[in-house]
């Protein structure tokens, strides 16, 4: 099994996610890390550099995908002469390229066990 302490470990790392943020996150790394386990091509493959950041994508996406769900529009924060805004979409659509990248750099770990049948034309 894929370890859920190296997968937070190494999200809080690269995104710099607080502690009661990285709590939240527990849950959701457990299950991609029994999900992901489940498609491992041998058991070994579990402590890869590559698997363990490709699950630490597959969090911070899910993550910022549940984050997105509860922001609607356009986040702003203003004090004093200054201010800052936060698309939510852009922060999904950066997440999901990072997933995307990590899982096809780590494709070679996992099975691929995802295909369609399709129907051919005569």
């Amino acid at each position: 099994m894929i370890d859920v302490v190296a997968v937070c470990t190494h999200l809080r790392r690269f995104s710099g996610l607080e502690l009661d943020t990285l709590d939240e996150a527990m849950p959701i790394a457990a299950v991609a890390c029994a999900e992901y386990s489940e498609r491992l091509k041998a058991p070994e493959y579990a402590d890869e550099p590559a698997v363990i950041d490709a699950l630490a994508c597959v969090c911070l996406y899910r993550l910022r995908l549940r984050a997105s769900e509860t922001l609607n529009g356009e986040t702003s924060y203003k004090a004093g002469d200054v201010s800052a805004s936060l698309d939510p979409t852009a922060a999904l659509e950066s997440a999901k390229r990072l997933q995307d990248n990590a899982l096809t750099t780590a494709a070679r770990f996992f099975r691929d066990d995802d295909f369609v049948f399709e129907q051919v034309g005569a």
